[in-house]
């Protein structure tokens, strides 16, 4: 019997010993918190920006963060947050670093400077060597950054590697260096400019998208229309539906009419709203959606929701929460969906009114479970509530 309890007290030890030895250990404070540590311990912040969809974001947690080496290397030389980027604070992170694709990773020193970042799900060993990377005051991020500002525009060998580092973040930060890397171009035709404008050039607003829509019998003739015509509308879409605010009304308003023709008017009238809210002219914002869904009411009742929904950047305006629950009542009763049902939730949370919006949200799940739409965002909504 003694054998057998001491056998059982070494095998507890061991396996208490080994749980101890965890993965990753994330520390729930808020990020002001977490650049006071980072400050106290001249520790970098490694910042996982995630958000409960993503797929590589679930795979990192459950076969990544866990292991052991790698927790013993980022413990050891970070303080380690995680924060989904559809919630709490997050939703200001996301903008204030500028994320847009997930799982994000940023290293960040006590005064909120990004030193490092990267992006996209890492097996062990890639997470191993981007933290090693983030320690590297001469290989990461930052260094490139001022490479690139003091004089590394110049350097071809340079722009290649680092256009390739910022395009991987998926935030359009890699513009500016493919706009140099092309000015050393003198033939835009070539077919390894034209393969390199087609990747990198997402700006509607640039020279190289103009040099674009201008030569487009060339592209066509080295890519096909089908590849052409694509870049063209992704770059436009981006601009149009996701807010990006980089090219302007009147260089928008010449890129639709070439592209679009007769059509153009929707466009622009869309852009003008969506180019407010991006750029949080909130006077701007709801005249221009007012005057868009007056002069062309929406064939898909969705987009009265993604309007709506523009309207929680600016949450203290009563006036505009109430006009955007407007919009969502007419998505409904055009034909009743989930999105309108989401949107109207989230819309009576940011009135103050959590009661409503649970109830709210309840129905938008029962819904949607019943017509097979997926649950999950509007779930994780409700349990914030």
């Amino acid at each position: 019997m003694y054998k057998f309890f001491l056998s059982l007290f070494f095998v507890v030890s061991f396996f208490e010993k080994n749980q101890a030895q965890t993965g990753v250990k994330f520390e729930s404070i808020s990020w002001k918190k977490a650049l006071a540590k980072a400050t106290e311990t001249n520790k970098l912040i490694f910042l996982d920006a995630y958000t409960t969809w993503c797929a590589p974001c679930k795979t990192m947690e459950k076969d990544v963060f866990p292991r052991v080496p790698v927790g013993d290397f980022f413990n050891t030389n970070f303080i380690c947050v995680k924060m989904d980027m559809e919630r709490g604070e997050g939703l200001d992170l996301a903008r204030q670093f500028n994320i847009h694709a997930f799982p994000t990773f940023i290293f960040v020193d006590g005064k909120g400077n990004v030193m490092h970042s990267d992006a996209g799900g890492k097996s062990i060993e890639e997470c191993l060597a981007m933290g090693n990377l983030a320690l590297n005051p001469q290989e990461r991020m930052a260094a490139l950054d001022k490479k690139f500002a003091e004089g590394g525009n110049a350097d071809i060998d340079f722009l290649k590697t680092y256009i390739d580092k910022r395009f991987a973040l998926q935030n359009n930060s890699h513009q500016a260096a493919a706009e140099a890397y092309l000015t050393f171009q003198n033939d835009w035709t070539t077919p390894e400019n034209i393969d390199f404008i087609v990747k990198y050039v997402q700006n509607p607003g640039s020279k190289a998208f103009a040099y674009l829509l201008d030569n487009k019998a060339k592209f066509i003739k080295q890519i096909g229309k089908q590849k052409v015509e694509s870049k063209i509308e992704s770059c436009i879409y981006d601009e149009l539906y996701k807010g990006n605010s980089r090219t302007g009304i009147d260089a928008m308003a010449k890129i639709l009419e070439r592209q679009y023709g007769e059509r153009a008017p929707y466009y622009l009238a869309r852009y003008k709203a969506v180019f407010a809210q991006a750029t949080f002219d909130i006077n701007n914002f709801q005249t221009s959606a007012n005057e868009y869904f007056s002069k062309f009411p929406p064939e898909d009742p969705a987009e009265w929701s993604a309007m709506a929904l523009y309207a929680t950047n600016f949450p203290f305006d009563k006036n505009l929460l109430k006009t955007a629950l407007t919009w969502v009542e007419n998505g409904i009763k055009q034909e009743d969906n989930f999105d309108c049902r989401f949107a109207k939730a989230r819309l009576f949370h940011y009135a103050g009114k959590n009661r409503k919006a649970k109830k709210i949200a309840k129905s938008a799940i029962s819904w949607a479970k019943k017509n097979g739409e997926n649950t999950d965002k509007i779930e994780k909504f409700l349990e914030d509530l």
